[in-house]
């Protein structure tokens, strides 16, 4: 299987929602029985004290999977009721502590996937406004329609109500989009044949990731910010990617004094084309050149590691005789002792 985390950052500018995307792979032959991990949660109307929301959220149902109550729950569905029951409480104690805000602004996707006998058994367990797709043959199929969402009760709080299982074959795409981008995927382009971006990536044949970023380099959706978590099925382990997708700013930037710079260089440099006046100063050398400067310097201030080199030369010639250098043998002795007998005493 193949991963790719695509993160749309529409503006750079502070926003009142969060996106996010987490991805958990199995790390032993015990977490390989109920496959792997992943999670997509979009929050609106952030407020400061749930900021990290969906990543406390996103560590919480990890955890409560990959570790269950006994080993009969090593089972990928039953793991994953055991935790969405536990999620359930969670959410239910951070409700009654008094923090409501989230309520009608979470959307929560859990899903995972088990290879086996060369099919991909999933589990699914969803809230809120996010869109999970199946594309196979270039077909869109929409899998959560199995899902039967009801109302969000207050108190006690159940949030992850249902969960759908199935199974997927090799070469499907399985996609997990926030609400924006799903809207912006389906949207058909009148001047291209009348497709979407979404039957486009249903139109590769072989999956391959240059073919999926050529899609959304093309059709770049500037206006919106998201998530769309895709995953290519296949028995080829390959490295998952984050990818954040965000405008040029060169290209959005129209700003009073860029444009005042762009037409200024360009009407100076027809300028310069229509009229080539001589140059009067041609041929005289000019006083700040480098050339000028350099013999300035040698003439006036001598290279001083040539300077170091001959007094070097110079020390090295002269003689000290026996008596001496036995005194200096002796000098260097006592500070030797001294110094020992400071740091012992």
């Amino acid at each position: 299987m193949q991963v790719f985390e695509l993160h749309f950052n529409a503006s750079a500018k502070k926003q009142d929602a969060v996106f996010d995307s987490f991805c958990y792979e199995p790390e032993n032959i015990y977490e390989k029985k109920i496959g792997a991990l992943y999670l997509v949660g979009a929050l609106l109307n952030v407020l400061p004290r749930n900021i990290r929301l969906l990543d406390n959220l996103a560590t919480f149902v990890k955890e409560s999977y990959y570790r269950p109550k006994s080993i009969e729950l090593m089972v990928p569905e039953k793991a994953l009721k055991q935790s969405m029951e536990k999620t359930n409480e969670y959410l239910g104690k951070i409700g009654k502590s008094g923090d409501v805000s989230w309520l009608g602004n979470l959307s929560f996707a859990v899903l995972s996937v088990v290879p086996f006998q060369g099919k991909y058994i999933f589990n699914l367990a969803k809230v809120g406004d996010l869109k999970i797709l199946v594309l196979r043959d270039k077909q869109i199929i929409d899998i959560e329609q199995k899902l039967i969402l009801e109302d969000i009760e207050p108190y006690p709080l159940k949030i992850f109500n249902n969960i759908v299982s199935g199974e997927l074959i090799e070469n499907d795409l399985l996609l997990i989009l926030t609400k924006g981008i799903f809207e912006e995927f389906s949207t058909s382009f009148p001047n291209d044949t009348d497709q979407s971006l979404l039957d486009k990536i249903a139109d590769i044949t072989i999956f391959e990731e240059d073919k999926l970023l050529k899609i959304l380099k093309i059709n770049f959706p500037t206006k919106i910010s998201g998530v769309c978590l895709l995953i290519a099925l296949s028995q080829q382990a390959l490295p998952g990617k984050k990818i954040s997708i965000k405008p040029n700013s060169r290209e959005f930037s129209f700003t009073l004094l860029n444009l005042l710079r762009r037409y200024s260089k360009n009407i100076w440099h027809s300028f310069q084309q229509r009229h080539r006046f001589p140059n009067p100063f041609m041929g005289v050398p000019n006083p700040f050149g480098k050339r000028i400067w350099k013999r300035i310097w040698k003439t006036s201030f001598p290279n001083p590691f040539v300077v170091w080199k001959t007094k070097i030369i110079n020390l090295r010639a002269i003689k000290i005789s026996e008596s001496t250098k036995q005194k200096i043998i002796l000098i260097f002795a006592l500070i030797w002792f001294l110094v020992l007998g400071f740091f012992i005493f």
